[in-house]
């Protein structure tokens, strides 16, 4: 009796795979992203370079604080804002300099109408969350400073859906939700590029966050409102807020996501350390 694994049928079939498998990983090689620019060093000591909307083992991030400072640290950055998901009860850790990166504590709050990451607040004497109005004034009472997180994100529940309410600011770019609109070609592409060079790949996903661009434009057009770009790193994907982040598959890795991009900030004096 012959096995099935002998048939012409099966054999046909493994070596279209194998063939198909061959091409695609020509096609990767031969029109991957091209070598990272290497930035020199930054235009005077006053010039820092970081990493804002990042997630540790506080709540659904792959790694520790001093874990992701250190990849921060790889990555060239010199400060790093975290955000973990809360209501703003917990009182922020007070800003340290961890493996030579300061480090900065933010909380990603949820409201009913998407999430929005505070800055600078102090712990609140109430849990922050419900209504997104709510929320806006009441981290401007406490005297921080709001975002609105992905505000166009693909996932509807994640999305920021009320601009009325007076934000501070909105990430312009979330790196979360950029491959959230990719089919699934181009993911497997960008996973195949991500084996020898991660940054380069994870650029080739960002694609021109046009709505986000015209809402900032609407914004501040009639008040001085903040556009940043956020790294919205968990070290992983997989685990949803408040899940253990060993339900994760630990790719795309901080250091990465920060070498993909950074924010730069001109200080009026140069940080003593």
């Amino acid at each position: 009796m012959n096995l099935l694994v002998r048939t012409p049928s099966f054999r046909t079939l493994i070596a279209a795979v194998t063939t198909f498998l061959l091409l695609f990983g020509a096609l990767v090689l031969l029109t991957g992203p091209p070598a990272p620019l290497r930035l020199g060093v930054l235009p005077g000591r006053n010039t820092v370079r970081g990493a804002l909307h990042i997630h540790t083992t506080r709540s659904d991030g792959a790694l520790g604080k001093r874990d992701v400072a250190a990849a921060a640290a790889r990555a060239g950055l010199q400060f790093a804002i975290f955000a973990e998901h809360g209501d703003a009860t917990t009182p922020p850790d007070p800003p340290a300099y961890i493996e030579g990166v300061l480090c900065l504590d933010g909380v990603e709050i949820s409201t009913n109408e998407g999430h929005y990451l505070a800055l600078g607040l102090p712990a609140a004497p109430y849990p922050l969350g419900g209504g997104a109005r709510a929320v806006v004034e009441d981290v401007a009472r406490l005297g921080g400073f709001g975002l609105a997180a992905h505000p166009f994100s693909a996932r509807q529940e994640l999305s920021w859906s009320d601009w009325d309410p007076q934000v501070d600011g909105l990430e312009w770019l979330n790196a979360d939700s950029e491959w959230r609109d990719e089919g699934g070609l181009m993911l497997s592409r960008a996973l195949l590029e991500y084996l020898w060079r991660p940054p380069g790949a994870l650029a080739r996903l960002l694609d021109r966050p046009g709505d986000a661009l015209a809402m900032w434009d609407r914004l501040a057009s009639r008040r001085p409102v903040v556009g940043l770009a956020g790294h919205d790193a968990h070290g992983g994907f997989g685990a949803e807020s408040g899940e253990s982040s060993g339900r994760r598959l630990h790719l795309p890795s901080y250091e990465a996501a920060f070498r993909t991009f950074s924010i730069v900030a001109r200080l009026p004096t140069a940080p003593t350390g």
